[in-house]
């Protein structure tokens, strides 16, 4: 569309899901951010990472339960939503293996319970979206 061409899989022209990335917005098309949360719910602190348009909105998708407290630990912007997942799940990468478990994560959190971590890599997770902001900031100027 627009004069773009590009080759599409036939099965996303079917389900509608064919956009330009130059011309079209979408949530992975606007400015977005990742980030580092600390929650407390019902007791039990844990860590979140993760990436979004707007933190705030996130925030209460994940329907906390009642009275939890969470404590935004970092905020990297970037240009687009592209840009925060790979940053995301380059550092995802590194703490994969110490991912909490679903099953433990449902108990306080209905959505975005995946990307959790145990509060003790707090020094290590922050340190490395450090090193991952100051790669962007490498790049991008």
């Amino acid at each position: 569309k627009r004069g773009c061409n590009k080759y599409v899989k036939g099965d996303k022209l079917r389900r509608g899901r064919v956009y330009c990335k130059t011309h079209d917005k979408t949530r992975m098309s606007l400015p977005s951010l990742v980030y580092l949360l600390e929650i407390e719910s019902k007791g039990f602190i844990f860590l979140k990472l993760g990436f979004s348009l707007d933190l705030d909105k996130r925030i209460v998708g994940y329907k906390l339960a009642e009275g939890s407290r969470v404590i935004k630990l970092a905020e990297i912007k970037t240009a687009n939503g592209f840009i925060a997942n790979k940053l995301e799940n380059s550092v995802h990468d590194k703490f994969t293996a110490h991912n909490l478990d679903k099953s433990l994560m449902l108990n306080y959190m209905i959505s975005g319970y995946t990307e959790c971590y145990p509060f003790i890599l707090k020094d290590e997770i922050l340190a490395e979206l450090h090193k991952v902001k100051e790669l962007k900031d490498l790049y991008n100027g």
